[in-house]
Formats: C-alpha cells, sequence, structure tokens
C-alpha cells in the first residue's frame, strides 16, 4: 500500500445549467471517487451573480456536501476572484462516485449572467 495521491477535478456552474432553489446539475463537471479524502474546494468567480434575494449556495461533490452556504452573489471582488470554501478544518470522506453539483437556498438566482468554477482536491 502507498502513499496517498493529491488530485484536482473542475466543475463550471453557468447561470444556463439553472438559477432556480434547489439542486443544479452542472453541464460541466467532474466525479470525486467514493473513499477520497475531501481536502480542498476552490471557488473563481468568473462573471458575478445575482440573485433575487440573498441567495447562499452550498458545493456537493463524492455524495456528500463539502462546504457550508456560500453567498456567492456577495463575494467581494468581481471576476478572477478566487476563494478557499472548504471552512472546515475537517476533511470528508466521499460516500459515492458523484459529480460536482451546487444546492441553491433562500432566493433564486437571476440575470443573464453568472458563472464560477469549482475545484475540489482530494486526496486518494
Amino acid at each position: 500500500m502507498g502513499n496517498p495521491q493529491k488530485y484536482f477535478v473542475k466543475a463550471t456552474y453557468d447561470h444556463t445549467d439553472g438559477q432556480a432553489q434547489g439542486a443544479v446539475t452542472l453541464a460541466v463537471t467532474d466525479n470525486v471517487p467514493k473513499g477520497a479524502t475531501i481536502t480542498d474546494v476552490i471557488i473563481e468567480k468568473v462573471e458575478n451573480i445575482t440573485s433575487g434575494g440573498a441567495a447562499v449556495t452550498t458545493i456537493t461533490a463524492g455524495g456528500v456536501t463539502i462546504t457550508g452556504n456560500i453567498a456567492l452573489g456577495s463575494l467581494a471582488g468581481g471576476a478572477g476572484l478566487v476563494t478557499q470554501a472548504l471552512t472546515s478544518p475537517i476533511l470528508i470522506a466521499a460516500t459515492s462516485n458523484a459529480a460536482i453539483g451546487i444546492n441553491i437556498a433562500d432566493a433564486d438566482y437571476n440575470g443573464a449572467a453568472g458563472k464560477f468554477n469549482i475545484t475540489v482536491g482530494y486526496l486518494l
């Protein structure tokens, strides 16, 4: 048995993927394998996101929710802003081979723009 290896996978949310509250299936996404230990969640805002209220988003991957509520529309800075979203020091184990996805809550996203990249790092 060798040492664990670090991998990164990426997904992109585009406003055309869906703006309503609930689970959103991303058109461009990768899977996190079952048994992986998630170590990083990085969000890169490509286009500003607007909502009809105070929308929050959680990121899911590998069958588990891997972030707390993130108010992406109110992140300081414009396009190109990168933030580390894994706020908990506790590493998370993937329970399935599920793809990276998002859940929108509290208000819908709206507007003709809105895009961000999600990079998930994990050990396997």
